[in-house]
């Protein structure tokens, strides 16, 4: 026989589903808490690893760019001064 059903009267009341082992409602939220805030952090540090690739990628697709605008009126000056020599 159940000892909660006898017709003595129990001063507990019996426990639905929660052990003595089982975390609190405030022992979650802070477990979640720390777990979030590793998530921040792992966010946060591609972010940046994402920021400088784009960083580095624009500067090498930049920089020759610009590069290039002085180069090739120089290289067209230099054909042209040679197709006229050659009397073309």
């Amino acid at each position: 026989m159940n000892p909660n059903t006898s017709g003595m009267a129990n001063s507990t009341p019996p426990t639905i589903g929660i052990t003595p082992t089982a975390p609190t409602e405030a022992q979650r939220v802070l477990d979640l808490e720390k777990k979030i805030n590793a998530i921040y952090i792992s966010v946060e540090k591609t972010r940046k690893y994402f920021m400088w690739t784009m960083i580095i990628t624009i500067a090498l697709f930049v920089l020759p760019l610009i590069g290039l605008v002085f180069a090739i009126p120089s290289f067209i000056n230099t054909y042209a001064n040679q197709a006229s020599n050659l009397g073309l």
